[in-house]
């Protein structure tokens, strides 16, 4: 799990949109009811009809993966029964004028498939032949630009796919030589946010959507760091979760360049992954991994622009369910 980014994964009251006021597309992921009850069901648009029903491919339908056709203004889904009141773009899969893109790691390479707004596919292809990468993370842009960062050695490279199909290469951005984890997004103006994790701290970087970068500069010196995600809403803030001995921590840094500073907004303490990914209304999403027994859930929490975060609730028929601290 990693990131998301914020023109490709973006999201205004506080009581955020009611079903069917969000405009889906191949790749996004349908949220369901803001808060006070955040659960819902996991699942991926793959195609949107022109009767406005959707096609999803849902990650436990029937404790099974399913695809199904569906309306979004009138489905529920999950333990609560909850409308869709928008939709997200996860890390890893970046659509962009309706295309679905996919980057995956296969031996140290990474491979870019690109599902067509028609519903084909174009077939993975080596994005990057390395032989070494040992993260990625993806950023989609505006323009339809797709920023591809890879680690390798401890290094950071940075890629881009153009809309246009062609690749500008990888091209060393972070020679840093301990970097072990990296999360990326975009703000609306085109700059892109990358976090990167050293030895348990974290650092930020921005390369501007002229091209050229800032440097990385110490953002989290917590020192004991094992997963970092990025998400970016409308107004350029840039959200940061960490994860620290199985709780998560968010911080922002303002569009203004200040931060906020860390914050506990999960104090689980047996989180092992998290992703996230800003909203339309300005929320942030957020999802963990806890193992449970026999079994391996994913819950969500949302963070309200109000600054106030729910209860999180497992996605999993509502089983194993936490309380975040506030």
């Amino acid at each position: 799990m990693g990131s998301g980014s914020g023109a490709s994964s973006a999201v205004s009251s506080a009581a955020g949109p009611r079903a069917g006021s969000a405009t889906p597309s191949p790749g996004t992921s349908p949220s369901t009811e803001p808060p006070p009850t955040p659960a819902g069901h996991v699942s991926l648009v793959t195609a949107v009809h022109g009767d406005g029903t959707i096609t999803t491919v849902d990650g436990n339908y029937g404790d099974k993966v399913a695809r199904r056709v569906i309306d979004p203004r009138t489905a529920r889904s999950g333990a609560d029964s909850l409308l869709i009141s928008g939709y997200v773009k996860p890390n890893g899969v970046q659509a962009a004028n309706g295309d679905l893109h996919v980057t995956t790691t296969v031996g140290g390479r990474a491979f870019h498939n690109l599902r067509y707004a028609n519903g084909s596919w174009s077939g993975a292809n080596v994005s990057d032949p390395g032989g070494t990468i040992t993260d990625t993370a993806e950023a989609g842009a505006s323009n339809g630009d797709m920023h591809v960062l890879t680690v390798a050695g401890g290094q950071m490279s940075h890629n881009l796919r153009y809309a246009n199909g062609s690749w500008s290469g990888a091209q060393l951005a972070d020679g840093t030589g301990a970097i072990s984890k990296v999360a990326a997004a975009t703000t609306p103006n085109g700059d892109l946010h990358v976090l990167t994790l050293v030895q348990g701290k974290v650092f930020h970087n921005i390369r501007y959507a002229n091209g050229s970068w800032n440097g990385a500069q110490l953002a989290d010196g917590n020192g004991a760091i094992s997963k970092v995600a990025a998400a970016t809403t409308p107004n350029g803030d840039l959200h940061v979760l960490t994860l620290v001995q199985g709780k998560v921590f968010h911080n922002i840094r303002y569009a203004n360049g200040s931060w906020n500073g860390a914050q506990l907004a999960d104090g689980n303490g047996a989180v092992t992954d998290l992703a996230a990914a800003g909203v339309f209304n300005g929320d942030v999403h957020v999802l963990t991994v806890v193992a449970g027994c026999s079994t391996t859930r994913g819950t969500r929490t949302v963070r309200g622009p109000g600054r106030r975060w729910p209860t999180a609730r497992s996605d999993q028929q509502g089983r194993g369910r936490h309380r975040p601290e506030r």
